[in-house]
């Protein structure tokens, strides 16, 4: 089967470039073709042996969606034709293209709704999210979440596929003490990790805050974006010092070691479509600590395996110290929430779209 992916993809980084370039890698390994359609930043990192198409988008903040729905749109109504499956990832940008081109004679396609493309706030935004929705030949969501959103304010019914770990790769991860050994954290430092994007949506100045409050623990911060520099300014007026730990954007293969290397994770997203991140982190042992938004009580079952809070810093530090006080639970938590995250993988999200592609999952 030749199948077009479209959307963000690594080395950019972020949950929807992380299920892309997945489906990628365990599409080629079923012997499947893949092409990937993306924005001018991607491709330079491929998960297999993908063919990637990466577009001169115009890189600025207002004009890099836009010009990517003109690029992609006028590529796929010359060649989609030849792809047997057209599968968009992100309604507002890729799906927009993709409904573009099939209304002016191109390929049919695939949507997958993945996070704050199914917020659907504003008239405008919902009356052509909607549209594209309706469009698609077939609809999936990374979450239930997401899938009644999208039900309730368009009509469309989508089918739920969420995403996975890599199981080879978290399955093999060394123990805490060799992992911070491998990426610089010393050994007996007590350590809550932020991975993601320095973006609004992540919210990481909320993650800073509750940290601060939290004698005598490190914050590792795995990621990059436009509020780093602010990021950095708050860790230093909260009198964090030496305890913040920004390495910046690391390669995707390295994420999984700088999970395991913490005690602890935080994520504090102002909207959640599914929480790879989170799934990641109980991948890797390490129980997350989660504000209680969108899709998150889908991955993380409270007290169990991890901790589910609201919005206010002080709520968020004491949740982060009741996990770094009390060993047994922390540990029971990890287990728990390894079990769970482990019991799903990548190629099980693959097969279900094979039978929605209408190809085979062996």
């Amino acid at each position: 089967m030749e199948v077009l992916l479209v959307g963000p993809y690594p080395p950019s980084s972020g949950g929807v470039q992380a299920h892309m370039g997945a489906l990628a890698r365990e599409l080629e390994r079923l012997g499947h073709r893949v092409t990937v359609l993306t924005y001018r930043e991607g491709g330079g990192e491929r998960a297999g042996g993908e063919r990637v198409v990466a577009l001169p988008t115009i890189p600025l903040g207002g004009l890099r969606g836009p010009s990517f729905i003109l690029e992609a749109s006028s590529w796929l109504r010359l060649r989609g034709w030849r792809f047997d499956v057209v599968h968009a990832h992100y309604a507002r940008t890729s799906g927009a293209a993709a409904w573009i081109s099939a209304r002016l004679g191109g390929p049919r396609f695939v949507l997958t709704f993945h996070g704050t493309d199914a917020a659907l706030e504003g008239r405008i935004d919902r009356a052509a999210t909607c549209a594209v929705a309706r469009g698609a030949s077939a609809v999936t969501a990374v979450s239930r979440f997401l899938s009644s959103r999208v039900r309730e304010r368009c009509g469309v019914e989508p089918t739920i596929i969420p995403g996975a770990v890599d199981r080879e790769v978290f399955g093999s991860l060394p123990e805490r003490e060799e992992c911070r050994r491998i990426v610089g954290i010393p050994e007996d430092s007590r350590v809550v990790a932020f991975v993601g994007s320095l973006v609004e949506v992540r919210d990481p100045l909320t993650a800073v805050r509750a940290v601060s409050m939290v004698e005598g623990v490190a914050m590792l911060i795995v990621g990059d974006g436009p509020l780093r520099g602010e990021v950095e300014r708050l860790a230093a007026e909260l009198g964090m010092g030496g305890r913040l730990l920004a390495v910046g954007r690391v390669p995707r293969a390295e994420v999984p070691l700088y999970l395991r290397a913490a005690d602890v994770s935080i994520h504090t997203p102002r909207f959640e479509g599914q929480g790879l991140a989170i799934l990641e982190s109980m991948a890797a042992g390490t129980p997350p600590v989660a504000v209680d938004v969108g899709a998150i009580g889908e991955v993380v079952e409270d007290g169990v395996t991890g901790l589910l809070t609201g919005r206010d810093p002080r709520e968020l530090a004491s949740a982060v110290e009741r996990l770094l006080g009390d060993e047994d639970l922390r540990l029971a938590m990890a287990r728990e929430g390894m079990r769970r995250a482990m019991g799903r993988s990548w190629s099980d999200v693959v097969g279900e779209y094979l039978r929605l592609y209408g190809g085979t999952a062996d």
